[in-house]
């Protein structure tokens, strides 16, 4: 009888939660038009009876039912906060990143919210107090050994018959074919292969090969060396331009005149050190695990030499600084950026700042980020190579600026009244994110120093207005970023294409500054016109032979022998 209770309840447990994240998977990544078909459904309402079932009998109801409500919690909670945010759903990868979602999600929360979440906390310990007795007594476990082992040789079973050869597709159509629960078996499973395997052919000869390609394509050395000043512009897109939030005025023009393509970010709604990443090594996301963050995974001793344009310019006597004006620790960056051979990371605590200086929730303006870029290169003999982040314009959007500092509206026709308040606080961060870059020209104008200046936004921001006027319908405006340059002493090559990933900023910047520099970006900058989008949702060509010899180019240098080196 015990056994029947157990498997009745398991089996309403695993219809409502299919049933329950296939609808909201459904409602928030594609508008209500996911279809699962019953065969797809079933399969995944029997691997979801199978696992709560070994949880059960193996803990007991007690705590088995316990651990089980705290894994859907999780599970729940963090796909919401994924889908909503992220417009994708939660991957194992997701969890390196609890830190950073602690820091950042405490911004999302509102006093009154806190004193509902105290109460809610004193009744519960109360309750807990009161009934302490029972709450014992019911969390012994109480395990079926034999039926357990059952449901664990089943989920076994499930790992072999569980085919998991599409998970290099983009979530959205790995989804639709697999189900919530298979999707995360899946993933689950591949956590233990989160460094890539060596592509077919790597070895020393190979590589020696293509090193003797690489050096053969060549490229122009200046007797210049320009100071270079690369910003990553948080959050930062053209909102100026978007018709459907109907803003009263154009609020990022000021910046305009200097784009000269556009980025697609490996990344929509946060993820910046994904896009960080590629800028400062020219290596691609979308040869990594789905999902993963570098800096949080391949780069937290602090101890690697990982190469990057931080270290060619290094290598010829430009002194590296990183500036960002908030905590050291944020995506590992105190690890990764000495990896990447920063000399210096300036961070918050190097920043003199007022409340003046910061929105409503405490993250620093941009201008002081401009200032301390100038403070810099006016009190330097050397040449610099600045790498510099913003936050002003970081996520959430519900207070960072008063009413009586935003003079102008946000009128579109399907925005809800919370969607305008988010795009009137994102936007007033826009207006001062595109002030500072027109600022930093008329700054670079009165210069006797040669100077190059390269700015991008990482990704879009999360905003719930997107959904309501279909923003994110095409991947090019969901992933579109500007690129911005200038310079004092020379005109840009330019990309020739429209559009580019973040991995071949890289090349183009080394390229641009005239600086001698390792022959792999050379190959890496010939691939922009023939390869210029490397994102999976735009799905990629992993056959295409440059597409080979670039991940093998990745590889060697960030997991494997690096021999390109030798």
């Amino acid at each position: 009888m015990r056994k029947i209770k157990i498997y009745l309840i398991c089996l309403i447990y695993s219809f409502l939660l299919i049933f329950f994240m296939d609808g909201l998977i459904s409602y928030l990544l594609f508008d209500g038009g996911l279809e699962i078909d019953s065969f797809v459904f079933g399969v995944n309402m029997g691997l979801t009876f199978i696992i709560s079932c070994f949880i059960i009998t193996a803990l007991g109801e007690g705590l088995g039912g316990l651990v089980l409500f705290l894994l859907t919690l999780v599970l729940v909670i963090g796909n919401l906060i994924k889908l909503i945010y992220h417009d994708t759903i939660l991957k194992p990868a997701d969890f390196a990143l609890i830190s950073e979602l602690i820091e950042i999600g405490s911004r999302f929360v509102m006093p009154w919210e806190i004193g509902l979440l105290i109460i809610g906390a004193a009744i519960l310990i109360a309750l807990i107090f009161k009934f302490r007795r029972y709450i014992v007594k019911a969390l012994i476990p109480r395990p079926m050994p034999l039926t357990a082992l059952v449901f664990l040789l089943l989920i076994i079973g499930c790992n072999f018959l569980i085919d998991g050869s599409n998970s290099k597709l983009d979530s959205k159509t790995r989804i639709s074919s697999e189900g919530f629960m298979v999707f995360n078996f899946i993933n689950a499973r591949e956590i233990t292969d989160i460094y890539p395997e060596a592509p077919e052919g790597y070895g020393e000869e190979k590589m020696a090969e293509l090193k003797t390609e690489f050096d053969s394509i060549g490229s122009e050395v200046s007797d210049v060396k320009p100071d270079v000043i690369v910003i990553l512009l948080e959050s930062y897109f053209d909102i100026g331009e978007v018709e459907g939030f109907g803003l009263s005025r154009d609020i990022t023009k000021y910046s305009r005149d200097y784009e000269t393509t556009g980025l697609i970010s490996p990344r929509y709604g946060g993820g910046t050190a994904s896009t960080e990443f590629e800028v400062l090594t020219g290596f691609s996301s979308a040869f990594l695990p789905d999902g993963v963050i570098p800096y949080n995974v391949y780069m937290k001793s602090g101890d690697k030499e990982v190469p990057s344009i931080v270290r060619e310019f290094g290598k010829n006597g430009y002194k590296t600084t990183a500036v960002h004006p908030s905590t050291a620790s944020c995506y590992s960056r105190d690890k990764a950026f000495s990896e990447l051979g920063f000399d210096e990371f300036l961070t918050i605590d190097d920043f003199d700042v007022t409340e003046e200086d910061m929105t409503e929730d405490k993250m620093t303006k941009d201008f002081k980020v401009k200032e301390k870029i100038q403070e810099l290169l006016d009190s330097s003999e050397e040449p610099e190579f600045i790498f510099a982040i913003t936050f002003e314009s970081h996520c959430p959007y519900m207070n960072k600026y008063n009413e009586e500092d935003i003079d102008f509206t946000a009128e579109g026709e399907n925005l809800s009244e919370r969607n305008k308040k988010e795009v009137l606080q994102y936007a007033r961060c826009a207006m001062d994110t595109s002030l500072i870059v027109k600022e930093l020209t008329e700054y670079i104008d009165e210069r006797e120093k040669p100077t190059l200046l390269l700015c991008f936004g990482d990704h879009l921001p999360p905003l719930g207005g997107f959904r309501a006027i279909g923003y994110l319908d095409d991947l090019y405006t969901k992933y579109g970023t500007p690129v911005f340059e200038y310079s004092n002493y020379k005109e840009s090559k330019g990309f020739g294409t429209e559009y580019v990933s973040p991995s071949f900023l890289a090349a183009h910047i080394l390229r641009e500054a005239g600086t001698e520099h390792s022959s792999y970006f050379d190959f890496i900058d010939s691939l922009t016109a023939s390869n210029p989008i490397l994102n999976i949702d735009f799905g990629i060509d992993y056959e295409d032979e440059n597409i080979k010899k670039y991940q093998l180019l990745q590889y060697d240098l960030f997991f494997g022998e690096k021999y390109l080196e030798k």
